[in-house]
């Protein structure tokens, strides 16, 4: 973080007065633009945020996520999706030399797996029974399709939004995570129905 600059000419060495300046506001971790984008989902679709990324390592890496989330809130958006987001209840599991999408998928209880969480076996039937996932996307900047085999690639193809790391999640991301849950509910709509 950069101190703030003080107010006054530098040259004025006759005043004896020292001027105080406020410290700086921390920078945002997210642009504005990223968090528009992330709130246009959850208002669009009703979805949850699951954390999958490496900040769900940490407490206080969570914790840098939902200030940004109150502080975008507070300035930008008081009654917005982003708003009401006090913890996240959901986080994909952390499994050694695992990647992210065997994570994703076995959170999501499409891999049969069990999870060793702090020494003990844990079913992912656990996660099953707290919340039924209808319909999904991935948001990330890795490319979670990337040498999967022809059958895993086909349970990721239609939930994954690859985000450029230059730019974050734009509004054009926004669309296609939009679009791709919409589909998936339709989908489900429709099955149920036949």
């Amino acid at each position: 973080m950069k101190d703030a600059a003080t107010n006054g000419d530098s040259d004025d060495t006759s005043s004896s007065e020292s001027v105080a300046a406020a410290p700086a506001a921390p920078a945002a971790i997210f642009p504005l633009s990223c968090m528009r984008s992330l709130a246009m989902i959850v208002e669009a679709t009703g979805c949850v945020l699951v954390l999958s990324s490496t900040w769900r390592r940490r407490r206080e890496w969570q914790e840098q996520i939902l200030q940004e989330f109150r502080t975008f809130s507070s300035q930008h958006d008081e009654q917005g999706p982003l708003s009401g987001i006090e913890r996240f209840d959901l986080i994909t599991p952390i499994a050694s030399g695992s990647r992210r999408q065997d994570e994703i998928l076995r959170w999501l209880n499409l891999e049969d797996e069990e999870e060793v969480v702090n020494g003990v076996v844990e079913s992912q039937e656990t996660e099953r029974r707290r919340i039924r996932v209808r319909s999904w996307v991935a948001l990330d900047d890795e490319d979670l399709l990337d040498g999967e085999k022809e059958e895993r690639r086909s349970l990721l193809e239609e939930h994954v939004v690859r985000v450029d790391c230059r730019q974050g999640l734009t509004i054009e991301d926004a669309e296609l995570a939009i679009t791709m849950l919409m589909k998936q509910k339709d989908g489900e709509k429709k099955s149920k129905q036949n």
